[in-house]
């Protein structure tokens, strides 16, 4: 596989939370105007990103994905099955069939059972179906 630039969804994936070009308009915003000495529309700027932004550096969030990335990786060892992130490299792709799409995600084994769980019937009485099933993880489960 050749080196491919991850669009910054991938690097998210892996790294978590990255500083995007929308983060970087929003902290000029916010130095602009502490550099003209506008507290108050600093402070607006700066809510509006905590608002819409600030969820992705939760501490909480971060602790739930290492926990979710940890209970996939057992998942996989246990079972012995290779259901985890994968990336493609549009040089692997043959033909015109590549997309844009540089990777594939799993759902995760903690979500996919608690949302099952959710659901207010015997399953044992359906036959579940996993449309763009992936690497198969959900089947699995």
């Amino acid at each position: 596989m050749s080196s491919v630039k991850l669009p910054s969804t991938a690097r998210f994936l892996l790294f978590g939370p990255v500083i995007g070009s929308n983060d970087r308009r929003r902290f000029d915003q916010i130095k602009q105007a502490l550099g003209q000495g506008n507290l108050r529309a600093a402070g607006q700027a700066a809510a509006t990103w905590v608002q819409q932004e600030g969820w992705r550096f939760s501490p909480l969030r971060l602790l739930q994905r290492r926990q979710d990335d940890r209970d996939d990786r057992e998942f996989d060892q246990r079972y012995g099955v290779d259901s985890a992130l994968a990336f493609v490299d549009p040089a692997d792709v043959q033909g015109d069939n590549f997309n844009g799409q540089y990777f594939y995600l799993a759902s995760t084994v903690a979500k996919f059972r608690r949302m099952l769980a959710r659901l207010k019937m015997k399953h044992e009485d359906f036959t579940f179906i996993d449309l763009g099933s992936g690497k198969g993880r959900t089947v699995l489960l």
